[in-house]
């Protein structure tokens, strides 16, 4: 049986008089979600794991000091990306990884810490999963490894260490130190003085599972979701696909289909009648010329969408990837002049917290599709108070910006729309 009681034994701190302490080694934080989450999900895990790993450097008071950097998980086996075996994608393929390195947080490729460390290892495995508890306060206990099936499904033990998957399958990696936890209303900073003081020796920690832990509901979620930017290769293709196919103003739609249609959120997603109704409801409303559907239909439902309102415009190129696909779909979205999306979908709400970035005017971008009726379901700004615009991204766009930040009702006229010749449509680069 480990002895769980080292872990927590607090260590007295010192005062400190000014600021921190001078960091003397470097030290690198790795993590990785649950199988079986989602793109977009696991883009918002890096916002707990960027601010772990700050907090993880601010915890030392006194000399040495670790200064930690922030490992990225490679992208290889995902929920609905039908990629081949052996697919291994960095972050550099999606993001703009100079964004990502300039947030006060050094950060580094999972490529570039194997070649610093020499091997695919770590000093110590924290494992984390969620419980139901009996008291509804955050909290989180010690648990033996060898109890815990959800540790066994993915590791064996070595020892006092531990082998095992990492990261969607990308390939196993070794643990000398194992440690695991069940955890519930916890933010990801509460393992900074648990690491910090309990393992000062350790150079490199992986977290599996960070998903089990909350993100910071405050300034910091703002501060580390400015740096997801899309990478400038696909910001582009994104932008010459709506210069050439969209005609401005234009509305943009996320219509989320698949498992949200029978098991996933069947209380709330409409119909593709209910959908094709609600889009030319606002296209006229607000004189949209063009509208652009993102979406995961079959090529059936994309039909039956087209066949009710012909303005309809998809994205059909294969860019190589399902995760460079979901990001140009997205940024085509970000940049149009009305949005709505499915309600309950996190690809939607990164559409909606990037137009948020952006500047672009709230009532422009929190909006939804309703179940049963084609008027829409506004829901609130969550981050409204932090979202302010990003001026990264306004110095790139500042004159789209211009004409959007204003209230959809710009938009309104008693003129009709002027019609749309739906022959002259392309949808293919």
């Amino acid at each position: 049986m480990v002895n769980w009681v080292g872990f927590f034994l607090a260590v007295p701190l010192l005062a400190v008089v000014g600021n921190r302490p001078h960091t003397s080694s470097k030290a690198f934080l790795l993590y990785d979600a649950k199988i079986g989450e989602g793109f977009n999900l696991q883009k918002e895990i890096f916002i707990r794991a960027a601010w772990l790993a700050k907090s993880l450097t601010d915890e030392c008071k006194t000399e040495p000091c670790r200064e930690w950097s922030l490992v990225l998980p490679p992208w290889c086996q995902l929920a609905h990306w039908r990629v081949s075996e052996g697919t291994v994608r960095e972050w550099h393929h999606f993001f703009d990884i100079k964004l990502l390195k300039s947030g006060g947080v050094d950060v580094i490729e999972y490529s570039e810490y194997r070649r610093i460390r020499g091997s695919d290892s770590v000093d110590l495995l924290v494992h984390l999963e969620t419980f139901v508890p009996d008291e509804w306060k955050s909290q989180t206990h010690p648990i033996d490894c060898a109890q815990s099936r959800a540790f066994k499904r993915q590791f064996s033990e070595e020892g006092e260490g531990a082998v095992g998957i990492y990261s969607g399958y990308c390939g196993d990696i070794r643990a000398s130190l194992k440690h695991c936890f069940k955890t519930w209303g916890e933010t990801s900073d509460f393992l900074a003085p648990k690491l910090t003081h309990s393992f000062p020796d350790v150079k490199s920690i992986l977290v599996k599972h960070l998903d089990s832990a909350a993100g910071p509901y405050d300034i910091n979620y703002y501060t580390y979701r400015a740096l997801l930017l899309p990478s400038r290769r696909l910001r582009k293709t994104a932008e010459k696909f709506a210069k050439k196919f969209l005609r401005r103003p234009y509305l943009s739609a996320h219509v989320r289909r698949t498992d949200f249609v029978k098991h996933a959120h069947p209380e709330s997603t409409p119909s593709l009648s209910v959908v094709a109704k609600a889009l030319t409801t606002i296209s006229e409303k607000y004189r949209l010329r063009s509208i652009f559907v993102a979406t995961d239909a079959t090529e059936e439902e994309r039909q039956e969408l087209r066949k009710q309102n012909r303005r309809i415009v998809f994205f059909d190129q294969d860019l190589g990837h399902p995760g460079e696909n979901a990001l140009v779909e997205q940024w085509i979205a970000v940049f149009s002049n009305y949005f709505v999306g499915t309600q309950k979908s996190r690809f939607t709400l990164n559409i909606q917290e990037e137009r948020d970035l952006m500047g672009i005017h709230v009532d422009r971008t929190w909006n939804h599709f309703c179940k049963d009726t084609s008027t829409l379901c506004p829901k609130p700004n969550w981050f409204k108070d932090y979202f302010s615009k990003c001026s990264y991204r306004t110095k790139m766009y500042g004159k789209l910006y211009e004409s959007l930040k204003n209230p959809p009702e710009s938009l309104e006229s008693p003129e009709s729309p002027k019609k749309f010749d739906s022959s002259k449509l392309k949808t293919e680069l």
